[in-house]
């Protein structure tokens, strides 16, 4: 598919971004999929590894909580829970995590940044509109771009790129011949499964409560899988094989994960969230909390290199505080948005998340250069998004 629409490093940057949004089932996964996927055409295209692999991170973790038909509404519904009555339960606040995904503004910065990169319409790239003057960009990878472009050198001199043959190198078991249907199978059932019942009690039904089969669509897609790879010849040997490779994969995440509510069960125990609101409730003014949630939670994420973990952290701490502050649905939309964003910048842009490591080793560029050339661009899109939840909290309170 790359070769058929990828003409030059601007196409090329466009089919990285693309997949990013269709490879959007959570950060990690992601990224490996993307940047293994798109590698091969805009290395041929001479597009430098620092933008590549700025374009598969922010294409990652901002998507995977923008098109959430992932595990993410699961978890955070179960974060927020019983924290203030407008989601009592985990359905509520699954349902409550899609109604605030309009106002998620650093990921939609996030991601509309990236494309504006991709297609290079951003203001102050090199070469364009305001000529040479990188702010925006940022001086680093300006001089990537143009480094790459006039040279070919896709890292720059002295880089130290990571590499692995485990995500650089296909290996498909011998005979067996992939189809359309092996890719389309899956996902059509796993976007079927969580959108269609969702969509329909919601939508036409008018519930408040709709339900959500995220678990059961993933594990319906694993098994639509595994019946197209039977059917088509592959043993029942190397399916399950492949099937515990892939829960080897997500071993890391599922501790994290369970670390992670246990840490949220603990603040519970000893009162975090009632001590934290009996000290500032009467000191924060309503019109500043979603912008100060948005930058302390990216501070932790950058701190910590997790969003999950700052999730299990911030939000049974900040939806109690900010409806103490202010008890209006709306403004409970701003605080959520807030903190997921915020939490997402740094899970993308911290060199110790798994998302910025595994985001250059899909791409083949070095850590820091990737770290170093995605904030300039990443901090845009979160002052941008804090400009914003500034204007509407004025407006709603």
């Amino acid at each position: 598919a790359g070769r058929l629409i990828v003409v030059g490093p601007r196409s090329a940057k466009f089919f990285a971004w693309l997949m990013g949004l269709v490879f959007h089932q959570g950060g990690t996964i992601s990224t490996v999929l993307t940047g293994t996927t798109v590698r091969p055409v805009n290395d041929r295209h001479r597009v430098s590894h620092e933008e590549l692999s700025y374009i598969v991170d922010s294409t990652a973790s901002p998507a995977a909580t923008l098109i959430p038909f992932n595990v993410w509404p699961i978890y955070v519904g179960g974060l927020v829970a019983g924290t203030v009555p407008i989601f009592s339960t985990q359905g509520q606040g699954m349902g409550f995590f899609f109604k605030a995904l309009p106002f998620n503004y650093y990921a939609i910065f996030a991601i509309l940044f990236t494309l504006l990169f991709s297609i290079e319409r951003m203001p102050f790239m090199p070469g364009r509109l305001w000529g040479n003057v990188p702010l925006v960009v940022g001086r680093k990878m300006s001089n990537a771009i143009r480094r790459a472009r006039e040279t070919g050198a896709l890292n720059r001199p002295g880089a130290d790129p990571l590499t692995a043959d485990e995500l650089t190198v296909v290996r498909i078991v011998e005979g067996y011949r992939s189809r359309k249907i092996d890719f389309f199978g899956p996902m059509g059932v796993l976007l079927g499964v969580a959108v269609i019942p969702y969509s329909y009690a919601f939508f036409i039904l008018g519930s408040d409560d709709p339900p959500l089969y995220i678990a059961e669509a993933f594990i319906l897609a694993v098994l639509t899988g595994a019946a197209i790879a039977l059917v088509k010849g592959m043993t029942l040997k190397t399916v399950i094989g492949a099937i515990i490779d892939g829960c080897k994969g997500v071993t890391i995440g599922a501790i994290i994960l369970a670390l992670a509510v246990t840490l949220k069960e603990v603040a519970a125990a000893v009162g975090t969230a009632a001590y934290i609101i009996e000290v500032s409730a009467g000191l924060l003014t309503p019109v500043i909390v979603p912008a100060l949630f948005l930058l302390l939670c990216m501070l932790i994420a950058f701190s910590t290199g997790t969003s999950w973990g700052t999730y299990a952290v911030v939000f049974p701490v900040a939806m109690p505080l900010a409806w103490a502050v202010h008890p209006d649905p709306m403004f409970m939309k701003l605080c959520f948005g807030a903190v997921l964003g915020g939490s997402v910048f740094g899970d993308q842009c911290s060199p110790i998340s798994d998302t910025t490591i595994l985001s250059s080793l899909a791409t083949g560029s070095d850590l820091m250069d990737h770290v170093y050339t995605q904030i300039p661009l990443a901090l845009t899109a979160a002052i941008v998004g804090g400009i914003v939840y500034t204007l509407l909290a004025a407006f709603v309170v």
